[in-house]
This record gives C-alpha cells, sequence and structure tokens, in this order.
C-alpha cells in the first residue's frame, strides 16, 4: 500500500474516530429521562453533570452542555424538563449544536406535524396562526414540539412530566 493511500485511509479513520466521540459526548435519551424528579445535587446527577460537563445557571434554572444542544431544567432543585435542539439555528446562538441522540417514541428529527401526529395523535392544544408548537401527552410525558414554520420540520422538543391528574 503506498504512503499517500496509507495516509487517507488513517484520516479517514481519524475523521471517522472524531464523529463518533463527538456523539459519546452528548447523554442517551434513557440517560436523560433517568433524571426527572431528582435533585440536582443527588450522586445521580452530579455525575451526569461531570460526565457531560455541565454548566449550572440559577437564571433560568438549567444546566446545559458548552454547545446546548440540550438543557435541563429545574426549580426547586428538582430536575423537571429536559429540552432537545434538533435544528438551534432557527433561534439560539450559532455556535449551538442539535441533539445527536436517537428520540424517544418513534420520534424522527426530519419529522413534520403530520407525522408527530400520526405518531402521538392528535395535540392537547392548537396554537392559532403564526405559532408553530403543539403540545401532547404521551405515555409519562407532556411533550412540546417547537417547529421551523408551517409544514416545517422540528426545531427543538420540550419534555416534562405529564401533570397529575385532580379528582
Amino acid at each position: 500500500m503506498s504512503k499517500a493511500i496509507l495516509f487517507v485511509v488513517l484520516f479517514i479513520a481519524g475523521l471517522l474516530n472524531q464523529v463518533s466521540a463527538a456523539d459519546a459526548e452528548q447523554p442517551t435519551w434513557g440517560e436523560l429521562n433517568e433524571l426527572f424528579g431528582l435533585d440536582i445535587k443527588s450522586p445521580v446527577v452530579t455525575a451526569f453533570r461531570n460526565k457531560y460537563k455541565l454548566s449550572i445557571s440559577t437564571k433560568p434554572q438549567t444546566l446545559n452542555p458548552e454547545d446546548r444542544s440540550f438543557s435541563i431544567n429545574y426549580s426547586q432543585d428538582k430536575i423537571e424538563s429536559l429540552h432537545l435542539r434538533i435544528a438551534p439555528h432557527g433561534f439560539g446562538e450559532p455556535n449551538w449544536a442539535s441533539f445527536a441522540g436517537e428520540l424517544p417514541y418513534g420520534l424522527s428529527k426530519t419529522d413534520k406535524k403530520a407525522d408527530i401526529i400520526e405518531k402521538l395523535g392528535k395535540p392537547l392544544e392548537i396554537f392559532g396562526p403564526g405559532v408553530y408548537s403543539d403540545d401532547w401527552d404521551y405515555k409519562e410525558h407532556r411533550i412540546s414540539v417547537s417547529f421551523g414554520g408551517k409544514d416545517s420540520h422540528i426545531e427543538k422538543i420540550r419534555f416534562s412530566l405529564r401533570p397529575k391528574k385532580t379528582k
């Protein structure tokens, strides 16, 4: 094998390794979902924060990675919602990244509103013209999806635990 071909092979292998390393820097949905309701000072959340190098903010009360691909919101020191940024360049900062992990409930990053209705059912509330966000209660979560516009893809998804029904 010539040195040039060997160089190209090693260069491509290095690029592939960088991609998988970048993916490893973001948690899976399963890891995120396990955090609901936990105290931000608990050993589990502390280990998670250290593993993914999350900064903590008090206004708003969030835990964030440097790339802002997701955020974890808390109130009274309890984790209550997760935001996954799917196409963050329509809002936020230019250096924000997209969440690299798989989405739960069969959702896909390329889904449009019609696709999500097919997967999760009719939204709880349909907002007026010019508002491209809908909410669903599905399994144990309240899912709020923001779209890039009418008939557009997902920009971000917010997951929280479903409100408890009162008698």
